[in-house]
């Protein structure tokens, strides 16, 4: 019997990874330092179903493929699914996904929006994997496609029809469920509220580092101090 792996994220985000016994063929390697994306998808099943990893695999079988094409997938209940290993190269974003990472929320976004659950899972496990890879952003299918193409380094034929994530589901609320998008300043004087503290936080920036840090509001009379995490690293959640 294979046993869960239990991440530990914090008091108020933690994610249990379910391992699964997929049997894939022969599959690229993906090297760590060139992941860059995190790649939220909606399974887009029928009538929102709840698919598993297990599922998906034998419909991406059934198709040819090696399997199914995400390193992760959560269920409506929020359980969180190991599917590809991440060592290797998904095939869920063409032509990106020597860089990405796939992480797929079972359903269908163009039905209904993603479920509590699932939403608390992605926060978690988008935060872990956040620090084991080098990742500049988190993003949904559709738009990345869109702007690697309008960056010219994703070539046109690889535009996709899908509205993946989905049109009931909104990467902006999951963007700052997760912080923020990645390499995007704040605006001086945001608040936003961090499950890592009990008060509200204000922001200013050190401007040796180039970096933005978090103050607690309650001492702005004083100089400000720097708290233990960074802006491109906190995981925030609104009030």
């Amino acid at each position: 019997m294979v046993s869960s792996v239990s991440l530990d994220l914090g008091s108020a985000m933690s994610v249990t990874i379910i391992p699964t016994s997929l049997s894939f063929g022969t599959l690229r390697a993906i090297s760590p330092a060139a992941v860059k994306y995190l790649v939220v998808h909606t399974e887009g099943a029928p009538r929102n179903r709840d698919g598993s990893a297990a599922s998906m695999h034998a419909y991406h079988q059934k198709r040819g493929w090696s399997g199914i094409g995400y390193h992760f997938v959560i269920r409506q209940n929020g359980r969180v699914e190991r599917a590809r290993p991440l060592n290797r190269q998904g095939a869920h974003v063409q032509g990106a996904n020597h860089m990405a990472l796939g992480i797929c929320c079972s359903g269908n976004g163009d039905l209904a929006d993603f479920t509590a659950e699932q939403k608390r899972s992605l926060v978690g496990l988008i935060h872990h994997l956040r620090s084991e890879f080098p990742v500049t952003e988190v993003v949904g299918h559709r738009p990345l496609v869109d702007k690697l193409i309008a960056a010219g380094t994703l070539d046109r034929r690889f535009r996709t029809g899908k509205t993946c994530p989905g049109t009931r589901v909104s990467m902006q609320e999951l963007q700052e469920l997760i912080g923020v998008e990645l390499g995007s300043d704040p605006e001086p004087g945001t608040r936003r509220w961090s499950n890592h503290f009990t008060e509200w936080l204000i922001l200013t920036r050190f401007v040796a580092d180039d970096e933005w840090y978090f103050v607690r509001e309650s001492r702005l009379a004083a100089a400000p101090t720097r708290a233990h995490a960074r802006w491109s690293q906190m995981p925030l959640a609104p009030a």
